[in-house]
C-alpha cells in the first residue's frame, strides 16, 4: 500500500501507527489450539523515515488454556525523535518511558535504532506487570538539546547512543556541550546518564546517575553553579578558587529524579 495506512496492534499500543507506505506480508495460521500470527520483514515509510517490522505471536483459541504471547521487532532509520514515544508498547509497559523520552528531547533525528518486545499480552500479563514481558529500545541520535533532569542545565548539540528497558534508560554521550553552544559552553567528554523508570522503583529513592568529564574555560564554573537546583550546595572553597583558563573536571553525581 502506497496511499497511507494505519497499523494498530491493540494488545500492544494505545494508538495506531501511521505510515505513508507499507510493503510485506502478514499471515494467520489456525489450528485446534491457537491462532498463529506471523509476518515477513515488512518495509514501511513515514516521511523521510524508513522502518522494518517483523512480528509473530500465538493466541489460544476460545476454550483453550494458555496465555497469548507476542514477539515484535521494529527497526528504524532517520526517525524524528518526537515519534518514538508513540512507537512504544505502552499497553503492556505503561507510559513512563515514553513520557521521559518525550520531555527529554523535543527535536532531532534518530539515525538508526529499534524496539523489541517479547511477552504476554493477555489477562495474566496485567497481573504479572513488568514480569510478563521484556522491552528493549536502542538508538543513535543527534539532538540539538537534551533535558535529562528537571532543574539541571541542558545538554546542547548532543551526539549520543541510548538504550533502555522498562527499568532504566542509559545514555552514552559521545559529544555535546553544557550551558550553550561554542565558546559559551563546556565540552562534555564520554558522559553517561542513567535514568530509572519510576514504574518499577520507589520515587523517593530514585536517582539519576551522571558521570563524565567537563572541559572548557574555568570562568564558566560560576555559571554552572548558578544554574544548579537550589538543593545542591557547592562548597564555598570551590567558588573561591574562581579558576580561569582551560580546565578539565571529572564529574560523578547522583541527581534526585
Amino acid at each position: 500500500d502506497h496511499d497511507g495506512i494505519s497499523v494498530h496492534i491493540h494488545k500492544l499500543t494505545s494508538q495506531a501507527w501511521s505510515f505513508d507506505s507499507i510493503q510485506g506480508e502478514v499471515a494467520w495460521g489456525i489450528n485446534q489450539q491457537v491462532t498463529h500470527l506471523f509476518s515477513s520483514v515488512v518495509q514501511l515509510t513515514q516521511g523521510d523515515s524508513l522502518l522494518n517490522l517483523f512480528m509473530d505471536g500465538d493466541f489460544p483459541r476460545k476454550g483453550v488454556e494458555g496465555e497469548p504471547f507476542m514477539h515484535l521487532r521494529l527497526g528504524l532509520q532517520n526517525m524524528d525523535v518526537a515519534s518514538i514515544p508513540a512507537m512504544l508498547p505502552d499497553v503492556s509497559m505503561g507510559t513512563s518511558l515514553g513520557d521521559y523520552l518525550a520531555n527529554a528531547a523535543k527535536a532531532g533525528r534518530i539515525a538508526q535504532g529499534g524496539v523489541t518486545f517479547n511477552g504476554m499480552v493477555g489477562k495474566q500479563a496485567k497481573d504479572l506487570g513488568p514480569y510478563s514481558y521484556s522491552v528493549a529500545v536502542w538508538g543513535q541520535a543527534q539532538l540539538p538539546k537534551v533535558h535529562y533532569a528537571a532543574g539541571w542545565p541542558e545538554i546542547y548539540k548532543a551526539d549520543l547512543d541510548f538504550s533502555s528497558n522498562h527499568q532504566m534508560v542509559t545514555v552514552d554521550l559521545h559529544d555535546g556541550q553544557l550551558l550553550g553552544n561554542g565558546k559559551a559552553g563546556f565540552d562534555l567528554v564520554d558522559w553517561q546518564v542513567k535514568v530509572p523508570m519510576l514504574s518499577t522503583q520507589d520515587k523517593s529513592k530514585a536517582m539519576i546517575e551522571v558521570s563524565g568529564d567537563l572541559q572548557g574555560d574555568g570562568t564558566l564554573y560560576q555559571r554552572i553553579a548558578k544554574q544548579l537546583p537550589t538543593s545542591v550546595v557547592v562548597p564555598s572553597w570551590i567558588m573561591e578558587l574562581n579558576p580561569t583558563g582551560q580546565i578539565k573536571l571529572q564529574v560523578n553525581v547522583a541527581v534526585p529524579y
